[in-house]
């Protein structure tokens, strides 16, 4: 790790890495004391510790950090980083002893996935950016609670022939029954949301609670080769309003926006097909389609990928997962190539039953050039002798100020 004051000479690096071989190897602790939870990162070696007895390390103007340092119990309920933060291919975790993060400046992430870098952050609670988020490349991975972004937020990938160096933030949701909170998990942007070079924001609703994960911004452009990905994320197998059955040869898949379809059909449909923010029912093995709510003030240029379709590879014991929702709400749309998908799970030809297709709305105050595909059709019947096909699911345009237009 590294820290250095702005316009202070003095710099203070420690370094206790831990080898490089063919074992995952382990690092060393650096000051003395509490000893952070060590945890394992892919087949990366375990993570050392960084103590300090304050946060006198924390409070300079400018903070450079350059290892991995897994916080633990002794932390602030609320912990403020200074004006300035680096995060280059590091790791840095915090539990949910810290209820506020909270970086007072600007926030630059670099790094490659492949190599776990970024910031993770679980347990709920805030994470605040007082000025703008770029991720050029690496991972930002929160689970429940909030992403607050004052200013603009970017996301590529600076060495493009390399996929790795994408850009990637995961969006986990909490369970929400127990509680006041509305979403699973929320992202805010204040200012201008920017995805390119196949960055990707992977969406997750709770697997039995149902909880959605909601994304909000002052505008977003999402160019070609990105994405908002919730395939599979939403209610777990055979949970949900309308899963799938289970065992009996004459069953169904599950539904959501359609019925599924199998030797009989669910019985079953469920959500708005105006405002649809529920996920997909779960098939017999596999989980329903997830949720992606993206509410812009301004202009949403929407020329990436939204995905919320059920299972994609059927097992040899499987019945469909229902698509999940895509709910899209923006001043102006525009899109010149974008695709939607809420598609149905597909079933399997040894147990009949395919899975419903899901919901998509798009609602805005003006439609721009608007050339978008949307797929919200039951999944691929598993076998000829299936007696009912599955049914498509629901797409909704809604102009604000006038035009509605609603196909089955």
């Amino acid at each position: 790790a590294s820290q250095q004051a702005a316009g202070d000479a003095c710099r203070v690096r420690f370094s206790a890495r831990g080898g490089v071989g063919g074992v995952a190897a382990t690092g060393g602790t650096v000051g003395s004391g509490y000893v952070a939870q060590l945890k394992r990162v892919r087949s990366v070696g375990k993570l050392g510790t960084l103590w300090f007895t304050d946060n006198q390390f924390l409070s300079n103007s400018v903070w450079r950090f350059s290892g991995v340092w897994n916080s633990g119990a002794g932390l602030p309920a609320h912990l403020s980083m200074p004006q300035s933060v680096q995060l280059p291919s590091s790791l840095v975790g915090f539990n949910n002893q810290v209820e506020r993060l909270e970086f007072l400046g600007d926030v630059l992430i670099t790094g490659s996935h492949a190599m776990s870098s970024g910031l993770i952050r679980t347990g709920g609670g805030t994470t605040a950016v007082n000025g703008s988020l770029s991720l050029e490349g690496g991972t930002i991975d929160i689970t429940g609670g909030s992403l607050d972004i004052a200013d603009d937020f970017t996301m590529y990938n600076d060495t493009p022939a390399n996929s790795h160096y994408a850009a990637q933030l995961f969006v986990r949701s909490s369970a929400t029954n127990t509680t006041h909170r509305r979403y699973g998990a929320e992202v805010h942007v204040g200012g201008r949301w920017t995805m390119s070079q196949s960055s990707v924001v992977y969406a997750y609703c709770h697997s039995t609670d149902g909880a959605v994960p909601y994304f909000k911004a002052g505008s977003l452009v999402m160019n070609p080769t990105t994405r908002f990905d919730a395939t599979s994320s939403g209610y777990s197998k055979l949970n949900g309003p309308a899963p799938a059955t289970s065992g009996s040869s004459a069953g169904y898949g599950a539904s959501h926006g359609g019925r599924g379809g199998g030797a009989r059909r669910n019985p079953k449909v469920y959500d708005s097909r105006r405002k649809p923010v529920m996920p997909g029912s779960g098939g017999s093995t596999a989980s329903g389609g997830g949720v992606v709510i993206l509410d812009v003030d301004g202009l949403m240029e929407m020329n990436g990928l939204v995905h919320a379709q059920g299972n994609i590879a059927p097992t040899s014991t499987h019945r469909g997962s229902a698509g999940g929702s895509v709910y899209l709400s923006a001043g102006k749309f525009v899109s010149t190539n974008g695709v939607i998908t809420a598609r149905g799970g597909a079933g399997h030809k040894n147990y009949p039953g395919t899975g419903g297709g899901g919901r998509v709305a798009i609602w805005a105050d003006v439609f721009g050039e608007t050339n978008v595909t949307i797929h919200v059709t039951g999944g691929n019947m598993g076998t000829d002798s299936d007696a009912y096909a599955p049914e498509d699911g629901t797409i909704y345009w809604h102009q604000k100020t006038g035009m509605t237009l609603f196909i089955r």
